[in-house]
This record gives C-alpha cells, sequence and structure tokens, in this order.
C-alpha cells in the first residue's frame, strides 16, 4: 500500500461516523479515531497504548478475545459482532455493537481492527418491544380467564331464558356484560398507560389530586392534600394514576378484602382519610389511606394485571396505576401508612 493510499485511507477512518479502533498483538490501542474518543469521553492519550478492560468489565474482555482468537483461527478476512456495554469516562453505561477483523500482514497476524457504534436508542427500542409483547402475552392470558367467567353466565342464563321465558335471567346477562365491558375497558386503559410518556409539564399535585378527586366516587371519604409542589408529568396520565389509587382506597380500603356492597358509603364502618403529600426527602410524593392496609406479603402482587380479592373488581386499577408510574420513569413501592392503611410512594427524581 502506497504512502498516498495509507493517508487517504487513514483520512476515511478519521472521517467515519462509526467509532475505529486498532489493537496490536499486546490488545493495546495503537490507533483511535475522533468518534472512538468521542464515544469513550476519554482523551486520545488516555486511550493509546491501554487496553480494552479500561472501557469493559472482564466478561466482555473476554468475550472480545474470544472472539478474536475465533478469527485469528479461521486465517480469514471473515469478521464478528460482537455486542457490549462501556462504561465511559464519567461514568456512564454505553452499549455498544462491535464488528471486529483481523489484520493480517504476509500471512501474520499483527492486529486487530473494530468498528464500534452507540446501540443505545436501537436498545430501548428493543426493550419496549420486548415489554409491548410481554404485556400482550399477560393481556391475552387474563383476558382469556377473566372473561370466560362471565361469558360462561351469560350463555347460560341466555338457553335458561330461552326454555324457560323468565325475564329475571336478563338482568344476569346484562350484569355479565357490563361486567366483559369492564374488564375490556381496563385492559385498553393498561396496555395504553404503558406507553413511554413523551411530553411532560410542570403540573402542582394539589390541583391534579382534587380534579381527580371529584370524578370518583367517593362517597363519606375525604381528601387531604398537604402539597402544592409541582412535578413534572403527563397532566392526563397523573389523574388517571390518581384516580385508580383513590377508588382502591374507597372501594376497597386498600385491602382488596372487603365484601362488595353497592356503594362507598357501606364498604367501610369508617370513613377512609386519603393523603397526598411530598416525600421527606423531596424526591417524590405520596397517597396515602387509613384503611385497612395491605398485608406485607400481598404488596407485590396487588400490581399483576387481574389480581384482585373483590368479587366485582377487576384487577386492573393498581396494574394501571404501575404503568403510568413506569412510562414516566418513577419508581413505585407500597408501605404500611401511619394509621395503619396503605401508603404508596412515588421517587420521580433521582436520590443519592
Amino acid at each position: 500500500m502506497t504512502s498516498e493510499s495509507i493517508e487517504l485511507y487513514e483520512q476515511i477512518v478519521a472521517l467515519m461516523g462509526d467509532g475505529v479502533y486498532v489493537l496490536d498483538l499486546n490488545g493495546r490501542y495503537v490507533k483511535v479515531n475522533d468518534r472512538f474518543v468521542e464515544l469513550t469521553g476519554y482523551d486520545r492519550e488516555n486511550l493509546l497504548q491501554k487496553q480494552p478492560s479500561i472501557l469493559l468489565d472482564e466478561a466482555a474482555v473476554e468475550q472480545f478475545e474470544q472472539a478474536i482468537q475465533q478469527l485469528i483461527t479461521t486465517e480469514t478476512n471473515a469478521i464478528k459482532t460482537v455486542e457490549a456495554t462501556i462504561t465511559t469516562a464519567s461514568g456512564d453505561c454505553v452499549p455498544l455493537e462491535a464488528t471486529l477483523t483481523v489484520l493480517w500482514e504476509d500471512g501474520e497476524a499483527v492486529g486487530t481492527i473494530g468498528v464500534v457504534r452507540d446501540i443505545t436508542a436501537r436498545k430501548a427500542r428493543e426493550e419496549k418491544l420486548k415489554r409491548q409483547n410481554e404485556r400482550l402475552e399477560k393481556f391475552a392470558t387474563v383476558v382469556t380467564h377473566d372473561l370466560r367467567n362471565p361469558l360462561n353466565v351469560a350463555m347460560g342464563r341466555l338457553e335458561i331464558a330461552k326454555e324457560t321465558g323468565e325475564s329475571r335471567h336478563f338482568e344476569a346477562i346484562a350484569n355479565a356484560q357490563k361486567r366483559m365491558e369492564r374488564i375490556i375497558e381496563d385492559v385498553l386503559a393498561v396496555a395504553r398507560q404503558g406507553e413511554a410518556v413523551e411530553e411532560t409539564q410542570p403540573v402542582t399535585l394539589d390541583t391534579v389530586a382534587r380534579r381527580a378527586w371529584d370524578t370518583v366516587d367517593t362517597g363519606t371519604a375525604t381528601l387531604v392534600v398537604d402539597t402544592d409542589t409541582r412535578i413534572d408529568a403527563d397532566v392526563s396520565r397523573l389523574t388517571q394514576l390518581f384516580e385508580n389509587l383513590f377508588r382502591n382506597s374507597v372501594e376497597h380500603a386498600s385491602t382488596g378484602e372487603q365484601p362488595a356492597t353497592n356503594s362507598a358509603n357501606e364498604r367501610s364502618e369508617e370513613a377512609v382519610t386519603v393523603h397526598v403529600g411530598r416525600l421527606d426527602n423531596d424526591a417524590g410524593f405520596y397517597v396515602e389511606d387509613t384503611g385497612r392496609g395491605i398485608p406485607p406479603d400481598k404488596r407485590e402482587r396487588v400490581f399483576e394485571s387481574g389480581y384482585t380479592t373483590d368479587s366485582e373488581g377487576t384487577g386492573f386499577g393498581l396494574a394501571i396505576v404501575m404503568e403510568i408510574a413506569m412510562a414516566h420513569g418513577w419508581k413505585i413501592d407500597v408501605k404500611g401508612g401511619t394509621a395503619g392503611g396503605a401508603r404508596f410512594e412515588f421517587t420521580t427524581e433521582p436520590t443519592e
């Protein structure tokens, strides 16, 4: 290769949109282009003569070494693609895809070359698709199971009505139909709320919470908002989050174990008080009630789609809450409340 060709080659490498590096036989960087420097966050001087372990953990280093050894063994111009996560100079973790090949000179391996690209966006899409597929499978299972009961009731009562002509069976059919409609609506709500929030705006917890309270059949329950803090959120989804939490507190006294009755007023001997406030560390907010609380062994299960101990419930209310929180990137914890009820904590900001 002439000096002009080498110079042209190096110019092309320098201008590539992907990161490019060359390792010698000792596994040390001997060339890196500007994009590779940008991806890693290290100065070129801090990369040259260093080994990939400056960026990769032991498992990833071993993965690359095995790939290179296989390429050398083949003694061809074969390539291999490896995915790994690097730790940049600033401590960020960045997923990369590396295309590897061996540099040969007179039939001898003299080093390896790697072309790397940031696949953060692709990984995000893959994770989103994975979550969607998991939700679809979960919804299919829940819907198949939960719709079967009211459907069987409706079909059975319809046959009896045909034989006897008694109109009282039509009420049971109508109730079964309403229950199926509720299940379908809730399943669709979970599916929609699982989509990542694209745009947020500063909203006041007090305003959104009181607006949500007005849309729920709260009976004699009381709402106390202890904060006027503003957070960044999708107003519509945050409103639905509050609605579902309030409905859970009022209708089930947070346990889902009270017998179903005809109205919110009859569900509890004592009126429930629901508190909304800011977390002590100022990293989020909480919703807490004075109901019977959720037993510790059931606190994880309450977020499962279709899980309910109330014969009248669909089991999707808190699943929707979880989906909305995750769509915002928030963390949610369930704890015992100060008055014995349930306390839902939402961490909306990073904590130390």
